[in-house]
């Protein structure tokens, strides 16, 4: 049995009143996270300036050596993904109590006013590295900050000391394949998980 696989099973024992099934963090056909980049095409000025002035549905890019990448890390199918989609359905509930939180573009037309008087500006910003900035011990303070102040968001029968360890154990192992060598992440909430987006919201205005 792997240290991860061990681990889990320490999860699982913590004090609940009722069975979890052995399914539901079972490591069969999983697959490692995989890192990887697309090419930041719309942002180098070389590719728009020739899409301009192409008439053709095809442009010819030379090698550039500014030609940023875009990080992606998927883990659909990682050795916890059973684990963190279980944190996940825990989490989620909790982001109706963000007021500033908008679940995605569509959700954002509920809140647009029907008019918009002449002279509005519309600004918006983006966090750098918003994942990977968000210290381990913080994460988990915020989560636990939540959980004891909405109480109520988790069902009973769930043990509250289960959901910190599951994400502990999530942040402390979330491991990286890039060109067949692997990479622990030390840093930051656990990058190409489910659960990702809803740590982050309710970390970010605790």
């Amino acid at each position: 049995m792997s240290t991860n696989a061990k681990k889990i099973e320490e999860v699982q024992e913590l004090e609940m009143p009722f069975k979890l099934r052995e399914r539901q963090f079972s490591l069969i056909l999983s697959r490692p996270s995989l890192f990887y980049g697309l090419p930041k095409i719309h942002k180098n000025l070389h590719i728009c300036k020739t899409c301009k002035v192409s008439p053709s549905l095809c442009i010819k890019v030379p090698p550039h050596t500014d030609l940023k990448l875009r990080h992606i890390i998927a883990g659909p199918a990682c050795q916890t993904h059973s684990l963190i989609n279980f944190l996940d359905i825990l989490l989620k509930p909790f982001l109706k109590y963000v007021k500033s939180f908008i679940r995605d573009d569509l959700d954002m037309l509920n809140y647009l006013p029907n008019t918009i008087n002449e002279g509005t500006l519309l600004v918006s910003f983006d966090v750098v590295n918003l994942y990977t900035n968000i210290p381990h011990d913080y994460g988990i303070e915020a989560i636990t900050f939540w959980l004891e102040k909405y109480s109520e968001g988790i069902p009973g029968r769930i043990n509250h000391r289960l959901i910190i360890a599951a994400l502990k154990f999530i942040l402390l192992n979330n491991y990286i394949m890039f060109h067949t060598v692997y990479y622990r992440q030390k840093c930051g909430i656990a990058m190409g998980t489910r659960a990702t987006p809803a740590i982050a919201n309710l970390e970010w205005v605790t």
